[in-house]
């Protein structure tokens, strides 16, 4: 602190000029009549000298000339008693310089003119923790506590410099220490908690929470914190209980309710979801994330119309909110207004991280209007900008595949394998396309690759077994495989498979064990239902035969085989 000589002086420093004070009677005197003077006064005093450079180096540094801040202040610290304290001062202002080789000097230097004061060894302790050296820093903050007992930046920053020390323990210690003092430390008991939930203790940590929100139920990051960790825990209901509780205290509060609804959407508690989202619009319409969250759970939940408005909402505020109009696109799409839906695709940009799976909707939506070539060409374009990109490999193989370019299809995929040569998916496409082209041999040996890799995959199985009674081969293998793959998955179609090796092999009770029960699984496949009839067929059951053959016709008039095979029951 710096003594103040005296108000003449001051009056000065402030830039005013008093009067001539006479030296005997004090009147004022009055300056002879054929001239004016301004008094000029002359400052001998080290110590004024000492005050008028430290003001000047205050304004300066005030103004913003550091330089000129610098030189006044080193000539205030040179001539002055209060060294320490100026020099101080003038380390923040290397501090603000960007000197801080200059700033750490003459803060030890303060120290050596003052060992005990208490900002110097504040001031280094706090740039050695930024710098890394630990050990000065603790130093430094015991120092102050040493000094000031009761001072809680102390504590805390030496509380944190023993965690980075990896000093847990003794942190503990020191907060604990901290809290017995100065009981009211809000700042000390978060710390507190925090140290504990990074050292494990997580149930010390929630205790200290707890009393916090007892004690300070107006602090808002308790509940956050507290919220957070039962989240990190996987304790979701208390989670929600929590968020609760500190929207009772803050119920304004949009980060709090926000947190909630993503609680409530992780456990799929929708509808709780949607009224949190409502409080939130009603407290501000304008909040275009509760908007975004309402139109994805409303996705989520098929309800297409109010996603659309949801999006539309946040369009109508920010037309380049590009996310909103993917999803837009999205619903639209469900909702079978193509139309819309293309037009909102076709505007998200090439810049979002969006374009490409908008590529993939168009490439849809163009396939179902019968656009091939377009919906093609948007695939391929969606492709070439992300070609590592597995999942579109398999959109243009499928595209392809339903366009019946199976050899496009397999030259798709054969390129994809570089990415995974092992994806199981991938090996099961490859094979169904080899089926199609009909090129059997091949088509098997994909299959049997896929189980090299996956024993246990119930499709690759149950194909292999399907082709093999398709073309009467195999039949001890085929059943085994079968009765393998519906082991594995309990599935009409695989029931089918069981049924038609037995077929094959002439044990038709058995077949039509099976048969029966898929067609009752699988009503609405022209297949099984014609192998139910054939079963019924071998039985000698005509009627029924004709029955499982007239369905299948209804389900697929250009069935080949079955108008034939009524025709033959009609003279039975």
């Amino acid at each position: 602190m710096i003594k103040i000589a005296s108000l003449f002086f001051l009056g000065l420093l402030l830039g005013g000029c008093l009067p001539a004070v006479g030296p005997a009677s004090g009147e004022v005197a009055s300056p002879p009549a054929e001239q004016s003077f301004v008094y000029q006064p002359k400052i001998h005093d080290a110590e004024t000298r000492a005050l008028a450079a430290y003001a000047k180096g205050r304004l300066a540094a005030k103004m913003g000339d550091l330089e000129a801040a610098e030189v006044f202040l080193r000539e205030a610290a040179d001539a002055g008693p209060a060294r320490g304290a100026i020099l101080l001062d003038l380390a923040h202002l290397y501090l603000r310089q960007g000197q801080l080789d200059k700033a750490v000097r003459a803060s030890e230097d303060a120290l050596i003119e003052d060992p005990d004061l208490l900002l110097a060894h504040l001031f280094l302790g706090d740039v050695r923790l930024r710098s890394g050296d630990l050990d000065q820093a603790v130093a430094h903050f015991e120092r102050v506590i040493e000094i000031d007992p009761d001072h809680e930046e102390a504590y805390l920053n030496l509380a944190v410099a023993l965690a980075r020390g990896g000093e847990t323990q003794r942190a503990v210690e020191v907060l604990r220490d901290l809290l017995e003092r100065v009981p009211e430390s809000i700042n000390g008991r978060l710390m507190l908690a925090r140290l504990y939930r990074e050292i494990g203790l997580t149930v010390f940590a929630e205790e200290v929470y707890r009393n916090l929100i007892a004690q300070f139920p107006d602090f808002e990051n308790a509940y956050l914190e507290l919220s957070g960790l039962l989240e990190a825990q996987g304790d979701w209901q208390e989670a929600v209980n929590v968020y609760r509780l500190g929207l009772e205290s803050f119920p304004d509060n949009p980060q709090l309710r926000h947190l909630l609804v993503g609680v409530l959407v992780r456990e799929g508690r929708l509808p709780e979801a949607q009224e949190e989202l409502r409080i939130l619009l009603a407290q501000d319409e304008a909040d275009l994330e509760a908007w975004r969250k309402l139109g994805l759970i409303a996705m989520e939940q098929g309800d297409w119309e109010l996603a659309a408005s949801g999006f539309r909402r946040i369009l109508a505020e920010q037309p380049n909110h590009h996310q909103a109009r993917y999803y837009l696109g999205s619903a639209l799409e469900q909702m079978q207004e193509d139309d819309a839906a293309l037009a909102a695709f076709a505007a998200v940009p090439p810049q979002t991280p969006f374009y490409g799976e908008a590529l993939v909707h168009q490439s849809f939506l163009r396939q179902r209007r019968g656009d091939a070539e377009q919906a093609r060409a948007l695939m391929e374009t969606a492709l070439a900008l992300e070609p590592e990109r597995l999942q579109y490999h398999f959109y243009l193989a499928a595209l392809l595949d339903e366009q019946g370019d199976f050899d496009a299809a397999l030259r798709t995929l054969a390129d994809a394998r570089r990415l995974d040569p092992r994806n199981q998916d991938l090996l099961y496409r490859k094979g169904v396309l080899f089926g199609k082209l009909e090129r059997w041999d091949e088509a098997v040996q994909a299959m049997r690759e896929l189980l090299d890799i996956n024993p246990r995959h119930a499709d690759a199985l149950n194909y292999i077994a399907y082709h093999y009674a398709e073309t009467g081969r195999h039949l001890d293998e085929a059943l085994d495989l079968a009765r393998q793959a519906l082991a594995l998955k309990e599935a009409g179609y695989i029931r089918d498979t069981v049924g038609w090796v037995y077929f094959m092999r002439g044990d038709y009770d058995r077949a039509l064990e099976y048969l029966e029960q898929a067609a009752s699984e699988l009503p609405e496949d022209p297949v099984v239902n014609e192998h139910l009839g054939d079963v019924y067929q071998a039985l000698g059951r005509h009627e029924e035969a004709r029955r499982a053959y007239r369905r299948a016709l209804e389900i697929d008039p250009e069935a080949r085989g079955l108008k034939e095979k009524l025709q033959d029951l009609e003279g039975l």
